[in-house]
C-alpha cells in the first residue's frame, strides 16, 4: 500500500499540534499553580504550604470529633454514587491514602512539607496541580485549600479517579497507577519508589475487588 506524502505531512502536523496543545495545557496548569502560590507571598509555594499546614492544625480536633468512621464510609458511598465511580475503588483509594481518617497533610512536620514542596491535602491526598487539572474542570464548590474538610476531600478524590479512569480509556489499573504517580516516578529515575507505588496499587485493587464481590464488609 502506497502512503501519500500529504498523508504523512498531515499526520505529523496533527502530532505536533497535539503536542503543542498538551504543552500549553501544562504551561497553563503551572501558571495557575504559581498564581495560587503568589497569593500567599511565595512563588515556590512555601507560604501556601504553610497555610495548608496551619489550617489543618487549627481544624483537626473539631473535624476528628465530627467525622467518625461510620460517617466517613457513608460519605464515600454517597460520593461514589454521585460521581459514578466504583465504591470499592474509592474506598480502597482513600483507605490507603489516609487510613479512613480525616487528614490535612500526612507528610509529617512543616519543615518536611516545605523541604519537599508537598501540597497533597485531604483524605485523598490530592496535590494542588492535580486539583487544578483534574478537579477544577468539574467546577466543584470548593478550593484545594478546603480539602481538610472530609466532605470535600472525599469528593476531590472521586473526581480525580473519575478523570484518571476516563483518560486511561477505562483501564482501572492504569488509572490507579496514574493516581499514584507511577509513571512520573519512573521518569524521574526514582525506581524504588515507583516499584513501591506499583505494589501499593495492587493492594488497592485487591481490596477494591474484594469489596465489590462482598468478600470484605465495610
Amino acid at each position: 500500500m502506497r502512503i501519500k506524502l500529504s498523508h504523512i505531512i498531515i499526520g505529523v502536523a496533527g502530532i505536533l499540534l497535539l503536542t503543542g496543545f498538551v504543552k500549553r495545557k501544562e504551561i497553563m496548569k503551572f501558571a495557575k499553580v504559581e498564581a495560587v502560590f503568589l497569593r500567599y507571598g511565595d512563588p515556590k509555594g512555601r507560604g501556601y504550604i504553610t497555610h495548608l499546614y496551619n489550617t489543618w492544625q487549627e481544624k483537626k480536633d473539631l473535624v476528628n470529633r465530627v467525622w467518625a468512621k461510620d460517617k466517613i464510609i457513608a460519605k464515600i458511598k454517597e460520593v461514589a454514587a454521585k460521581r459514578g465511580v466504583p465504591f470499592g475503588l474509592l474506598f480502597a483509594n482513600i483507605k490507603h491514602e489516609s487510613g479512613l481518617r480525616p487528614v490535612g497533610n500526612t507528610a509529617g512536620s512543616l519543615d518536611s512539607l516545605l523541604q519537599h514542596g508537598y501540597t497533597a491535602y485531604g483524605m485523598g491526598q490530592v496535590t494542588l496541580p492535580t486539583f487544578i487539572s483534574e478537579v477544577q474542570p468539574f467546577d466543584p464548590p470548593y478550593m484545594h485549600e478546603d480539602l481538610w474538610n472530609p466532605e470535600f476531600g472525599i469528593d476531590a478524590s472521586a473526581l480525580v479517579l473519575k478523570s484518571k479512569i476516563k483518560s486511561a480509556g477505562g483501564d482501572i489499573q492504569k488509572a490507579m497507577e496514574n493516581y499514584r504517580g507511577v509513571k512520573t516516578l519512573y521518569e524521574k529515575g526514582r525506581i524504588e519508589e515507583a516499584e513501591q507505588a506499583k505494589r501499593d496499587v495492587e493492594k488497592r485493587l485487591e481490596l477494591a475487588q474484594k469489596i465489590e464481590k462482598g468478600l470484605v464488609k465495610v
